[in-house]
């Protein structure tokens, strides 16, 4: 009865909407659409984590928060209509200091479960049992942290199939450390940090787990706070086959800043994911790192005129307008300083358009979380401020312009392909996104890409990049639908590289030589490992430099032809396509 209700309700709500005249690109209608949060200060009152996801496997987005005023875990049913009914929390006791969320589906048994992170006592696995209930597997599963936690990940690092999990803890003392917890397939985990080296005592408040340098595996990117005072370093770990190197440094991503929160995206649509890093003075201003395809990045910050910030945290890219470029949205934790959007466009810099599209929230705002909640085809967002009710920020704009949504289906335990990148091509133009299990700050998106089309009718084709290094394509594809795409037809690729071009220009000089032996005594980054291996060996050391440098100057054997086996080498020398190569 209390669904018929509010479905009833929700229909004469939506009737009266579409009688009215023209509203604001976005309209805040939380209450109207059956949230009622009033959201709790106390310990570490930097924000509370959300989740905005299918929890119940019906088809629409529910919606799960922590640090309500009366404590436990509210959790929001979606009924179809994109209003919503409250259902019964996790029974956890009132005033709990639970602050992080993040989402996966870690026993592959088809629904989503939560983690959630505490700063005060041990964080909590709770498995979906259906028809969102929940329980409590803590003790069972091992990842009961009890450090002071704040943002958490997944990610299938080892490329297992089984989803990982890593937990980030904020201790300026530096006597607690991140943990990365290996997923056993059993129900339990594994806390492999020692073992991978992956040391970081730092204050860390977001990591996030996404492939930077595309070659099948997710690389961890750990964003760190008190850069300016403290001099702590943002951490870049490139995943090499399951095994991790630090290259912050030589990749230019090991910014020194308060990093608050941590966005990727693909704002210039060149197909590689870029990081925004949020930041509060005296460590700066924000920061948009943009990746130059070789395992680098450069500041495009001041480019872009996205830098400024009083105390930023959440940054979400998403295409708010559905006009096939992604904006971004940067929310500030200072009361009085406005949340700010930035307009995505081909030309820079950007503009703020936060006030002139209804986002005019003046509140020490924290956590935000966009998602098409009631199916019109374009993005909503949910909008989390310390001592204030909860926003929902219905977009009416977007549904002007077509899109279209992509989910996955994967045949491994991964079920929703999490570290997939799918791609999209539609009215000659190219748009990428990561199918990853976090947002910038504390929260969890939804799994289902979106990708706005402006004017088109018609998806040419999508590519997914499976976890792995599987590549299938699909399409066409007609706009505004969800498209659910399974990995049925994907097939391992077969790129070409030359042997000793280390550097992927396309060519063999002395500067490949150079760059081997930088790769193997100071951790440079590298596209394709096989390429080095340049004496056919099977392994990467100075003996190949040796070789290079032997055929370079008319000492020894030449190096290989052009090799097309790369997709069957051996892990150990991974290697994936790049433009130029023959």
């Amino acid at each position: 009865m209390q669904r018929l209700l509010a479905l009833t309700i929700a229909s004469i709500a939506l009737i009266v909407t579409s009688q009215s005249e023209a509203q604001a690109p976005f309209t805040e209608e939380a209450a109207s659409r059956g949230i009622s949060f009033f959201l709790y200060t106390g310990t570490l009152g930097a924000g509370r984590g959300m989740a905005l996801n299918d929890f119940d496997n019906d088809g629409d987005l529910d919606f799960v928060m922590t640090g309500h005023v009366a404590g436990d875990i509210t959790v929001y049913e979606n009924t179809g209509l994109g209003t919503f009914i409250e259902r019964p929390g996790l029974g956890l006791p009132p005033g709990a200091t639970l602050n992080g969320l993040s989402t996966a589906d870690y026993d592959a048994d088809g629904d989503l479960d939560l983690y959630i992170s505490n700063y005060t006592g041990a964080n909590i696995l709770a498995r979906n049992d259906g028809n969102l209930a929940f329980s409590n597997v803590t003790t069972q599963a091992q990842v009961g942290d009890t450090g002071h936690s704040t943002g958490t990940t997944w990610g299938d690092y080892d490329g297992d199939g089984w989803l990982d999990l890593y937990v980030a803890n904020y201790d300026v003392l530096l006597v607690e450390t991140n943990h990365l917890y290996r997923n056993n397939g059993d129900g339990t985990f594994e806390d492999v940090t020692a073992t991978l080296g992956l040391f970081d005592s730092s204050p860390t408040l977001q990591p996030v787990f996404f492939d930077y340098d595309r070659d099948g595996d997710v690389d961890l990117y750990v964003g760190n706070d008190k850069g300016a005072s403290l001099d702590f370093q943002s951490k870049l770990w490139r995943n090499d086959g399951g095994v991790f190197s630090d290259v912050s440094n030589s990749s230019g991503a090991g910014v020194i800043a308060d990093s608050m929160g941590v966005g990727h995206g693909d704002p210039n649509r060149d197909g590689y994911l870029d990081l925004c890093i949020t930041n509060t003075p005296p460590g700066g201003d924000n920061l948009l790192l943009i990746n130059q395809q070789d395992g680098t990045f450069a500041d495009a910050s001041a480019s872009y005129g996205i830098q400024y910030c009083l105390v930023g945290w959440a940054a979400e890219f998403f295409d708010f307008d559905n006009d096939s470029f992604e904006d971004l949205l940067v929310l500030d934790g200072s009361s009085g300083i406005p949340t700010q959007l930035f307009r995505g466009s081909v030309t820079t810099p950007w503009l703020e358009i936060g006030s002139t599209v209804g986002l005019v929230t003046y509140q020490s705002s924290y956590c935000a979380t966009p998602g098409d909640i009631d199916g019109d085809g374009d993005l909503d967002v949910f909008m989390s401020s310390t001592g204030w009710p909860l926003e929902l920020q219905i977009n009416n704009e977007g549904q002007n312009r077509n899109s279209i949504q992509v989910r996955l289906d994967s045949s491994t335990f991964n079920r929703r392909a999490v570290g997939a990148i799918v791609e999209i091509e539609a009215g000659g133009i190219t748009q990428t996104r990561g199918m990853y299990a976090c947002g910038s700050y504390k929260n969890s998106l939804p799994y289902a890409l979106h990708f706005g089309l402006d004017a088109v009718t018609e998806v040419d084709s999508i590519t997914v990049h499976w976890p792995g290094g599987a590549v299938s394509e699909h399409g066409p594809f007609a706009a505004n639908q969800t498209v659910v795409l399974d990995d049925s037809s994907a097939v391992i690729p077969e790129p070409v590289y030359i042997r000793g071009d280390a550097n992927s220009d396309g060519s063999y000089d002395i500067a490949d030589a150079v760059l081997t032996l930088s790769h193997l005594f100071l951790a440079e980054p590298v596209v394709c490992h096989r390429a080095l291996d340049a004496n056919e060996d099977e392994a990467l050391d100075v003996a190949d430099a040796v070789y290079s440098l032997g055929a370079l100057f008319g000492l020894g054997a030449p190096v290989g032809s052009p090799h097309p086996a790369c997709g069957s080498a051996p892990s150990a020398l991974p290697c994936t396509a790049f433009p130029g190569c023959p």
